[in-house]
């Protein structure tokens, strides 16, 4: 069987006690270097000065002790014995899972009938057999430090917090080891209930202080944090001018970088969890979207919005993803909570979602509207698949703190696009290399659109064959055409141009314009434009061109007379 890990102490430390020998040990075992003691500190003064000048310069920096001086010692030595305090309590509880628990469960191994198999045991303890180790040799360090002083407080430090990392894999599986072990807890439903009644057991013996295995488990996950509460105080308890005081911050940088590092792994661990739950349980992904966990792709924000569209409001649940804006909705035939409810509640895995629609962060365009005269705040989201309107349930910050993810994700998604395409629009606004997609908005200047074929010309955009020798106008066209949002149809009585009501006693019925998306009259709509798709080469799709309704004012103000014409 391997050894355990070697870790670094003082040479003065006394010899720790032997562990509990285990018949099986299924984790990773590590050997690591000896770390060589604390470096005798030597006076740069006396090595590069001559002697005759020395006392002189010892002169100049002796200050004399003050109450103040031994205050602030009397604290820090305090704070010390609290930092060991701590540190032999921790050990204490990992001491406890080691033999009160783990221990009797590597026994069974050699077992006809096991309390766990090893992959159930690898799951629950992960690397625990390494921190624990880690921490008997710490605690015997700062044991001997406080009986002797021999070595100084920060080499401890310095010499084991590197070690700190081992709690990478423990912190990144813990969300699995929790979920197991609340599997297993239950003597109902547990698939192991020779494991359960042995949990049981263990559980509601006093040496247990009536506290569970979960809350034994979780205390690596708060450990860190801890360290860094802790030195803080220390540091502030010590004289800035002393060498102690240099070493405690590089003691505490190497926390904070250890910290940072382990809160990373658990949050991408958290969210790949979050995008495997979410693949699983919803119904009808296109293939663009499946597997939703791909490299690179991050989740980046989650919660429920009302999308407004232009005869009803459904709430939706938004996922915003580094490339992707995905919306679901809940399939109501598996029950459960509500999709508006509480969003600090935690989801459950069991949810179940249907697909309603995504759209790419390159395409999109996200508009805030100003809030007067009572208008309710709202998010619009354009694309040339179509555009909507989204509203907060609750308040309008809601909205904000989307209007500022939003815009980060595209604006980080297009640099990216823009770095590995250089030769495309994104980067060269001559270049007909589109990643976008476009649509392309064009007028069809002819008292019958439906007579007269249409021509490419040389922009590939149609213009309209003249008839009679009569010489036709051209007018401009919109290469980046997104649609508006629609004003519902509830919200509108009458003509939002001329101001006449709408109803079957005045035969007016309700349009809609496809440019501003105000609800119009027949009168007042009377114009007709063409939409039509641009591909990867910047040439119209072979598709026909679709006709789209347009108000008067809009028509002629998107679409504006050229000076040039040209004769038959």
């Amino acid at each position: 069987m391997s050894g355990l890990i070697s870790f670094p102490t003082s040479e003065s430390a006394p010899a720790p006690s032997p562990p509990v020998v285990a018949q099986y040990l299924p984790f990773r075992r590590i050997s690591l270097p000896a770390v060589p003691g604390p470096p005798q500190r030597t006076s740069i003064i006396s090595s590069h000065i001559p002697p005759q000048y020395q006392t002189k310069i010892k002169r100049v920096h002796r200050r004399r002790r003050t109450s103040a001086d031994d205050a602030r010692d009397a604290r820090r030595d305090k704070i010390i014995a609290e930092f060991y305090d701590t540190e032999r309590s921790y050990f204490n509880g990992l001491d406890l899972v080691y033999d009160h628990f783990l221990t009797p469960v590597l026994a069974s191994l050699s077992t006809p009938n096991p309390l766990l198999t090893r992959q159930e045991l690898s799951t629950l303890f992960s690397n625990f057999i390494d921190i624990w180790n880690f921490h008997r040799t710490l605690a015997a360090a700062l044991a001997e430090h406080l009986q002797s002083k021999s070595t100084p407080f920060s080499a401890i430090l310095l010499a084991h917090f590197p070690y700190l990392s081992l709690y990478t894999p423990f912190i990144t599986s813990f969300p699995a080891s929790l979920t197991l072990l609340m599997s297993l807890s239950s003597i109902d439903t547990s698939p192991n209930p020779h494991f359960t009644t042995f949990l049981r057991t263990q559980e509601s013996h006093p040496r247990c202080a009536h506290l569970r295995l979960s809350d034994y488990l979780l205390t690596p996950v708060q450990r860190c944090p801890r360290y860094l509460l802790l030195l803080k105080d220390i540091l502030q308890a010590t004289d800035p001018t002393s060498t102690e005081y240099e070493a405690l911050r590089r003691a505490l940088g190497l926390v904070e970088k250890i910290t940072a590092s382990l809160n990373t792994s658990l949050m991408t661990h958290a969210q790949t969890l979050t995008l495997l739950d979410l693949q699983r349980n919803t119904h009808n992904l296109p293939s663009s979207l499946s597997p939703l966990v791909a490299p690179g792709r991050d989740l980046l924000k989650r919660g429920t919005l009302t999308c407004q569209r232009s005869s009803s409001s459904v709430a939706y649940e938004f996922i915003l993803l580094s490339d992707y804006l995905i919306w679901l909705s809940r399939d109501q035939t598996t029950g459960g909570p509500r999709l508006l409810e509480s969003q600090s509640k935690p989801r459950s895995e069991n949810e179940r979602w249907l697909y309603a629609g995504h759209v790419d962060l390159v395409d999109m365009e996200v508009v805030m509207t100003i809030v007067h005269n009572g208008v309710t705040p709202r998010l619009d989201i354009l694309s040339p698949q179509g555009s909507f309107a989204l509203y907060a349930p609750a308040e309008q910050e809601i909205l904000e703190t989307w209007l500022t993810s939003l815009r980060a994700a595209r604006a980080t998604r297009l640099t990216a696009l823009a770095r590995v395409n250089p030769d495309s629009t994104l980067s060269a606004s001559g270049s007909n290399i589109h990643i976008r997609q476009a649509l392309r908005a064009f007028a069809y200047e002819c008292a019958d659109p439906y007579e007269s074929p249409l021509t490419f010309g040389r922009d590939q955009f149609p213009q309209t064959t003249p008839k009679n020798g009569q010489t036709q106008a051209r007018r401009a066209h919109i290469d980046n055409f997104l649609p508006p949002v629609w004003t519902p149809d509830a919200k509108a009585n009458k003509c939002m141009q001329c101001g006449r009501p709408f109803g079957f006693g005045a035969w007016r019925r309700k349009h809609h314009c496809r440019i501003c998306g105000r609800v119009v009259c027949a009168a007042c709509s009377g114009k007709t434009f063409y939409i039509s798709r641009v591909d990867a080469n910047s040439l119209p799709m072979k598709e026909k061109p679709k006709p789209a309704r347009a108000c008067t004012k809009c028509y002629d103000t998107t679409f504006p007379l050229l000076p040039c014409t040209f004769p038959e």
